[in-house]
Formats: structure tokens, C-alpha cells, sequence
């Protein structure tokens, strides 16, 4: 019979996948950085010296963007919402093939959700996906 090989330790990457953004905020300007990015260190989200194509910017503008620059490597670029002027971070791909999601936006819905039920959004629940910490009038902090 063979001997099975042991299982190495799971990597530190957080095992958290529907929270749709994080938000770096060791930079001049918040950023939102997508959920699958979270495993990079908040200093590794910095400006990266190359231009950036004139066709990436004018497919920002179509899909409601504003290009900022190129973030952390060549494959990443910061988008600038032209709805409330926040920063996210996506990859270029993303950019040229999907619609990007703008991270200051989705933080903004959650805020407004809570409002109507009379919370005020704290933030994400690292934990678990499904939950946010959220202040009750009472001054509670509740996990929902």
C-alpha cells in the first residue's frame, strides 16, 4: 500500500471570499482593494512607475471610471469612480473585459442598508463573509 504524503499547513490567505472589497488606507487616498487581494500586504499598494495605454483609459471612461495609474505591478490599475470619486484597485483584465465594481460604492450601499435598519455599518466581519458589525442606538455593537 502506498504511504499517503502529509498534508502541508494551509496558507495564511484568509479564507474570507464574499466580502467584496478591503480598504487600504496607508496611502494618500483610501483604496478598496478586491476581495481576492487581500493577502497582500497594505504596502505593497503602491504606485507603479509605467505608463499606462491610452485604450485602458478611454475603456475606464466608457464603463464609468477615470484611470488613476498603474498600482503594485503592471497587471493592476487604480480606477477612480466618476459617481462618488472613490479609488479601487482591479486588474487590468478586469478592467478591458468586465465591468468593475467600485469598492467605494458597494461600502456606501452597506452603509445606506444599515441606516434604514437603524444601524450604523462599522465594518466587515473578518471572520465570516456573511456578517458585518454593525451599532445599534442603544450603542450595541452587534454582529449580523
Amino acid at each position: 500500500m502506498p504511504k499517503t504524503q502529509p498534508r502541508s499547513p494551509k496558507s495564511s490567505r484568509p479564507s474570507v471570499r464574499g466580502v467584496p472589497f478591503e480598504v487600504v488606507t496607508s496611502r494618500r487616498r483610501r483604496l478598496h482593494v478586491p476581495h481576492r487581494s487581500r493577502h497582500v500586504p497594505a504596502s505593497e499598494w503602491r504606485d507603479y512607475p509605467r505608463p499606462v495605454p491610452e485604450a485602458w483609459a478611454l475603456i475606464a471612461r466608457d464603463k464609468g471610471f477615470r484611470l488613476h495609474g498603474r498600482i503594485r505591478d503592471r497587471y493592476h490599475v487604480a480606477l477612480e469612480c466618476r459617481t462618488c470619486g472613490g479609488l479601487t484597485a482591479h486588474k487590468s483584465f478586469t478592467l478591458r473585459t468586465a465591468q468593475p465594481r467600485c469598492g467605494a460604492c458597494a461600502e456606501a450601499d452597506l452603509a445606506d442598508a444599515a441606516r434604514a435598519a437603524g444601524l450604523t455599518f462599522l465594518r466587515r466581519d473578518g471572520r465570516n463573509h456573511h456578517y458585518g458589525l454593525y451599532r445599534a442606538a442603544c450603542g450595541h455593537v452587534l454582529r449580523v
